[in-house]
């Protein structure tokens, strides 16, 4: 089990809770997110990498802004930026420090979630429902309409879509887009 603080710490469990950074060499730290075997945590404009010696080591990726939603799978990390309209992704094959992003879609203020390949994102902003496989291809859109969607869950058949504007959980099948409450 891995958190991060309202402090910005980074923290493991495994039988006694341990601190993994201290905010005030490392920064405040948002979203842990474990890609393969390793873990990474975003930060201020960038993301960390856990080391073997348990040292958090930086990637050097100079994102325009600090990463807003993040989701990863084996293949990489997927990400918004804060007023942005871009899902970006961070793919970490190995290489030099400085690993490179790629822009997926256009997508006002994307809330993401990730299942069986396929990256969700639901927009803030518009109320669109999209995917797109995270090996590449075409963005699929499945359904609209949702006012200021906050949360986002996907399942082998199902996207489950939380707006706040008013307070409502909607089920919408994958295959056609049929929205439920």
């Amino acid at each position: 089990l891995v958190w991060t603080s309202n402090l910005g710490a980074l923290w493991m469990l495994s039988e006694t809770p341990r601190r993994l950074s201290d905010p005030q060499s490392t920064g405040f730290l948002f979203h842990p997110v474990v890609v393969g075997h390793d873990l990474y945590v975003s930060g201020k404009r960038d993301f960390m990498r856990l080391d073997r010696d348990g040292k958090l080591v930086k990637l050097g990726l100079v994102l325009p802004e600090t990463p807003e939603q993040v989701v990863s799978d084996d293949l990489g990390i997927y990400i918004t930026l804060f007023k942005r309209d871009e899902v970006l992704s961070i793919p970490l094959e190995g290489g030099s420090p400085r690993t490179r992003y790629t822009t997926l879609m256009k997508l006002r203020r994307g809330v993401l979630a990730i299942s069986n390949g396929t990256l969700f994102a639901v927009s803030y902003a518009t109320g669109e429902l999209v995917s797109i496989p995270t090996t590449g291809g075409k963005l699929r859109r499945i359904a609209k309409g949702f006012m200021r969607p906050t949360a986002l869950a996907v399942d082998d058949t199902h996207a489950f879509v939380y707006t706040e504007s008013d307070k409502t959980l909607r089920k919408v099948e994958l295959s056609s887009g049929t929205t439920s409450v």
